[in-house]
């Protein structure tokens, strides 16, 4: 699972980028996303996206096709992320 909280300009610029990236995150393995707002910001953003596996959430971290993403989206700084696992 990757959690990430992100700071953007505008949140439907970016929600239309990472909306057009759905295709390739599930290419990746993307079983679920849940995207949420801050009740006080609407532009602080925090995503959760589960994984068929670690290595699949670790591809997709690293793909061009997100980086590319992420240079249009307008961070105004950049995302902190979580790889985390169920605990045993």
């Amino acid at each position: 699972m990757v959690i990430a909280h992100i700071k953007v300009k505008d949140y439907a610029t970016w929600r239309a980028i990472f909306d057009e990236l759905a295709p390739v995150r599930e290419e990746y393995g993307q079983i679920r996303e849940r995207v949420l707002q801050s009740v006080d910001d609407p532009n602080q953003v925090t995503v959760i996206i589960e994984w068929k596996s670690l290595e699949n959430g670790q591809a997709y971290m690293q793909s061009p096709e997100l980086k590319e993403g992420q240079q249009r989206t307008g961070y105004v700084e950049p995302p902190t992320t979580y790889v985390l696992k169920d605990a045993a």
